[in-house]
């Protein structure tokens, strides 16, 4: 009867089922309220306590706007228009128990509107604006380094307190969370973007880590939570240690007045450095703004160190800008010394130290002596533009030229009160050793066939002597010094130098007769010996003191072939040739010689066709041949040959032997005078004669059998009868592996291993045994329950 009085396996199970339902209703319900809860508890973007407070305001396109107007007399249920201001109605809403209207501004263009409706005043008016906002990192390249950071920036021309929300490709929320050092809402989503509020004035924009945070470029999106406003920033993350600017150099040199390059390096950053050149210390500073290259990881910015004192902003060229001389100076140039120097990366998180160093001017000094056949003036020709070589040696009629550099700065901006064409500088030419009793002749620049010119761009002075024009000697030497008024000069110190200073860096010069003749050896006949190649070709060598360029005409005449030819040559070097086509002439042939030139009257020479050199070869000859006469079948016997090189030159030959009937050859190279032996293997593999052959020497070579008298290897080898490997190794008798070895007998791994059957991961969906128990478990229950009942 107690059996009775229990609840029955069905009505428990009703229970349970009914109790399941009650909770999901319950759960449903909560998550029903919490959702109209939200729903009413939603503030508006923008409110306004009257329609005074709206009057005259700016609402931005996106904010849902709430008015109380209560004060004007609205009810529940009235409507409300707002219209274009002075035009139509674009939005109709009923004001709600509380006398407040809300509208949204998503739909609205930009422009002033009103709102209208009975006992609503009609001089109102709001307009609506679209807010802008500007997002940007200060720098363009941030490392995963703990200690290296970034700011972000968010600005908005037209509001000053607004929030906003904050996403990025490749950050989930807990991500941003950590980034931005705000807390909020456990249960967001991983895509869930972070709020920010007061997003202009914010901490949490500030000293940004990428600690632990992927390398990569990672672009962000700012939004405002209220209006439309909207933009993105975007920042490369670089591996620790990764990013890096440096100075190329970290010691630069210059000479006082000059200009000079620095190199700077970038390496895995976009971002610009801050470089200062100077100090307190020293008395000057300029600070300007590195740009980094687009198309190169190096920046060049040139340093000008005459420019302090005339025009400052230029003092830095090149990949700069926002070049500020903090600390000016009152003088043509930067006085010698050591500046120092520094780089910083707008974001912070790389630098470097250099020093600049300039030095004294140098003094003038010789760049060189040319000679020129071409005009040439000084000022008026570029030396580049003529054919001019070095040396100080001048035929007469043509010019020599000095070239003097370090006579004023590359800087461009060294201040210069001189009106002296020349800043100062003069030169005067003077004969080395003067007649008997006689004063040495000078010239100088106000003399026929003289020009001197200085040139201030690439700090050199020039002078040019004409010795067609100037009043110069054959067999005369000259000195040309280099003058200075420094009192005309703005590159060196007046008090320095007395005037008409001479540095000592002049050089000297001689005229010589300008000659042109042939290069030969005459024979005892006074004949030149021409020598004719294996082509037929002869080379007629010439030699002169003009000016390279020089032309000049040979000629090759022969009364007995009534034949005329001719060469045009030009000297070069001081030395001129003309090849001659004579390969219709036997050595022996006699002919003359001729040049003319327009400086040069001519000359001719009786000349006579020579055998030439014969080129160098080689030449081999067989100097040994040698074989053994008689062996054994199975020995090593060769066939060596010695050949030698009797020639002049190295070269290479076939060494080619007949060996029983078949060609064989080896190539050998030698030296001229060498020699070396070839071998080559004749056949012993059976018994029988083989026939050799080199050139004109041959031979037989007897191959005999082997003797069973003098062979013993059978009788006396007892490896067979001494040997007891068969007899004494119990291996196969001693060794229980096969019978010991109970592995296939024993080994029950194929009949006891029930992994294949027994194992079901592989036939199943993974999980389906847990799925079993609970199953089994649940149906224990279920009798445990019966058992009960």
């Amino acid at each position: 009867m107690t059996r009775n009085n229990e609840p029955s396996l069905r009505d428990k199970g009703r229970s349970l089922f009914l109790a399941a339902l009650m909770v999901m209703s319950v759960f449903a319900a909560s998550a029903a309220f919490a959702g109209g809860a939200a729903a009413a508890d939603e503030d508006p973007d923008a409110k306004y306590s009257s329609l005074a407070d709206l009057n005259n305001s700016l609402v931005y396109a996106g904010q849902t706007v709430q008015v109380d107007l209560s004060d004007e007399n609205v009810t529940k249920d009235d409507d409300i228009q707002i219209r274009v201001k002075d035009g139509s109605p674009v939005v109709l809403e009923s004001a709600d128990s509380n006398s407040t209207i809300t509208f949204n501004t998503a739909d609205l263009e930009t422009g002033e509107y009103e709102l209208t409706g009975d006992n609503i005043s009609s001089d109102n008016s709001f307009e609506v604006v679209v807010q802008n906002v500007d997002a940007s990192f200060s720098g363009d390249t941030v490392t995963n380094g703990d200690s290296d950071s970034v700011d972000l920036n968010v600005e908005s021309s037209l509001r000053n307190e607004y929030n906003v929300t904050v996403n990025a490709d490749g950050l989930d929320h807990s991500e941003l969370e950590t980034l931005f050092n705000v807390t909020e809402d456990s249960d967001a989503s991983a895509d869930d973007p972070v709020v920010i509020p007061y997003a202009e004035t914010t901490e949490a924009f500030q000293g940004l880590t990428f600690e632990n945070v992927g390398t990569g470029d990672y672009t962000f999106d700012i939004n405002v939570v209220d209006t439309t406003a909207s933009d993105t920033a975007t920042v490369s993350v670089a591996e620790k240690g990764s990013v890096n600017v440096d100075f190329q150099k970290s010691v630069t040199s210059v000479n006082e007045g000059d200009k000079v390059d620095l190199k700077i390096n970038f390496q895995n950053t976009a971002d610009d450095a801050e470089l200062v050149l100077g100090g307190e210390d020293v008395g000057f500073e300029v600070n300007a703004t590195v740009t980094n290259p687009e198309n190169s990881n190096t920046a060049t910015v040139t340093v000008d160190t005459s420019a302090p004192g005339s025009n400052t902003s230029d003092v830095l060229s090149g990949d700069v800008k926002d070049v500020d001389v903090s600390q000016d100076i009152a003088r043509d140039k930067l006085a010698t010394g050591e500046y120092g120097m520094e780089l910083d990366l707008t974001t912070g998180i790389a630098s470097a130290i250099g020093t600049l160093d300039v030095n004294s001017h140098e003094e003038p000094s010789l760049e060189g002596t040319y000679v020129t056949g071409d005009t040439f003036t000084a000022g008026t020709t570029n030396i580049d533009d003529v054919q001019a070589t070095s040396g100080n040696v001048v035929a007469e009629g043509d010019t020599i030229i000095a070239v003097y550099e370090g006579v004023g700065f590359n800087g461009d901006y060294a201040d210069n009160d001189s009106n002296d064409s020349d800043n100062g500088w003069s030169a005067i030419i003077e004969e080395s050793e003067a007649a008997l009793n006689q004063e040495p002749m000078t010239l100088d620049e106000n003399d026929s066939g003289i020009s001197m010119d200085w040139d201030e761009d690439a700090g050199t002075y020039t002078i040019a002597i004409d010795t067609s024009n100037a009043n110069v000697s054959v067999d005369e030497a000259y000195d040309v010094s280099l003058l200075l008024d420094a009192n005309e000069n703005k590159y060196f110190d007046a008090e320095d130098y007395d005037d008409n200073y001479a540095f000592d860096v002049g050089t000297q010069f001689e005229v010589a007769d300008r000659t042109v003749d042939f290069a030969h050896e005459a024979n005892a006949n006074g004949q030149f010996e021409i020598e004719q190649q294996n082509d037929g070709t002869v080379t007629v060598m010439g030699e002169g003191t003009a000016a390279d360029g020089a032309e000049y005409t040979v000629s090759l005449r022969s009364d007995e072939a009534n034949e005329l030819l001719t060469q045009q040559v030009q000297l070069e070097n001081g030395e001129f040739a003309a090849e001659f086509n004579l390969s219709e002439y036997e050595p022996g042939f006699e002919f003359t010689l001729d040049i003319q030139g327009s400086d040069y009257d001519g000359d001719r020479r009786n000349a006579v066709l020579v055998a030439g050199d014969q080129p160098a070869e080689a030449s081999f000859e067989t100097t040994d041949v040698s074989a053994p006469d008689n062996v054994t079948v199975g020995d090593d016997a060769t066939l060596d040959v010695t050949v030698e090189n009797t020639g002049d030159a190295e070269g290479t030959t076939t060494v080619t032997a007949m060996i029983d009937g078949e060609e064989v050859s080896q190539d050998v190279t030698l030296d001229a005078g060498a020699s070396d032996t070839v071998s080559f293997d004749l056949p012993t593999d059976e018994a029988g004669d083989v026939a050799w052959s080199v050139g004109d020497e041959s031979g037989t070579l007897t191959v005999n059998e082997q003797t069973d008298d003098s062979d013993n290897s059978d009788d006396s080898d007892n490896s067979d009868d001494s040997d007891n490997s068969d007899d004494s190794d119990n291996s196969d008798d001693s060794d229980n592996s096969d019978n010991s070895d109970n592995s296939d007998s024993s080994d029950s791994s194929d009949s006891s291993d029930s992994s294949d059957d027994s194992e079901s991961s592989d036939d199943g969906t993974p999980g389906f045994g847990v799925a079993v128990a609970a199953v089994a478990l649940l149906a224990a229950a279920m009798l445990a329950l019966r058992r009960e009942n």
